[in-house]
């Protein structure tokens, strides 16, 4: 199969194994274009190498290729992920199909990789939309809680020496009542955030 590819053109990097253990070992050796494999070995066969490649998740294409596949057990292997067969006599075919399957696998590795960003700028898009939203609901309530106590100490530092009749008293206590309520505001926001992210409640 070797020089077939090569006289084809091709360049091959090829590492015969003859199975589960040898297969699984070279597939954590390096990265794979794709999987050439007999449909029988004495000890092995084509089921059960697609076995550990779903195992692994590896999205790689898997041709058989077999001197003596039925019919029905290659319909079995499409069924259970295989990309193609050939049989060992019938090998014109092949080169071509071998770079038809690499140019699928890398078009939907590409397509999987969009994905993978697009998930992660609609999960961006989402953390701004939470973060503003939040920074609204303090920054409001901040605002009077600050203005409030900012108003307070300008009034008693305004009455000095002389105190505060009874009506500054009722403005101040309003402030300072307003001020409070901001704070609580502040304080159930920051409460339902952290109920929001699932982070246990330390107030």
């Amino acid at each position: 199969i070797v020089v077939r590819l090569r006289e084809a053109g091709l360049a091959p990097q090829a590492h015969r194994v003859d199975s589960a253990e040898t297969l699984a070992a070279a597939l954590a050796l390096q990265a794979w274009d794709i999987v050439l494999c007999d449909y029988t070995l004495p000890s092995f066969d084509a089921l059960a190498a697609l076995a550990i490649l779903k195992r692994e998740r590896l999205d790689l294409p898997f041709i058989i290729v077999s001197g003596s596949m039925q019919e029905e057990a290659a319909v079995r292997a499409m069924k259970a992920g295989a990309s193609d067969f050939f049989k060992k006599d019938s090998l014109t075919r092949l080169p071509a199909a071998i770079e038809r399957e690499v140019r699928e696998a890398e078009i939907r590795r590409e397509r999987a990789r969009l994905r993978e960003q697009l998930l992660l700028s609609d999960r961006l898009i989402s953390i701004g939309t939470l973060a503003a939203g939040v920074a609204h609901e303090i920054n409001n309530p901040l605002a009077y809680v600050v203005g409030n106590i900012e108003f307070a100490i300008e009034r008693l530092n305004g009455a000095g020496a002389r105190g505060l009749n009874a009506a500054e008293c009722v403005e101040l206590l309003s402030s300072l009542q307003q001020a409070r309520e901001g704070s609580e505001r502040i304080r159930v926001t920051t409460r339902d955030l952290r109920v929001f992210c699932r982070t246990e409640d330390t107030a």
